[in-house]
């Protein structure tokens, strides 16, 4: 799971507002509303930069956590790392092609 102050879902969205990435997301809580489980999900749709590995692409990635953030959160941390956004090997360290936008 990813620490609570990593903020993915920014990171995602600005990629998005860059026109880099095209996705659609959606979360919806199961369980009692006093305490519900959050399930996230990010469809990607298209990849418009050559540099991320666009065999993740046209995927849906998902997530549950105990909250709305939590979870919208960590299904982004799973698409960033799936299409290449961060250096391999290392965490959290955008790739030098994709440093102006982090």
């Amino acid at each position: 799971m990813s620490e609570p102050n990593k903020e993915y879902m920014s990171q995602l969205h600005n990629l998005k507002q860059s026109n880099l990435v095209h996705y659609t997301e959606n979360t919806y809580p199961h369980g009692p509303h006093h305490n519900a489980t959050w399930e996230a999900w990010i469809e990607v749709h298209e990849l418009l930069s050559p540099a991320f590995n666009q065999e993740f692409g046209q995927q849906v990635y998902w997530s549950f956590q105990g909250q709305r953030r939590l979870a919208r959160n960590e299904v982004a941390r799973q698409v960033l790392y799936a299409i290449g956004y961060f250096e391999e090997g290392q965490i959290d360290v955008p790739r030098a092609v994709f440093q102006a936008q982090a």
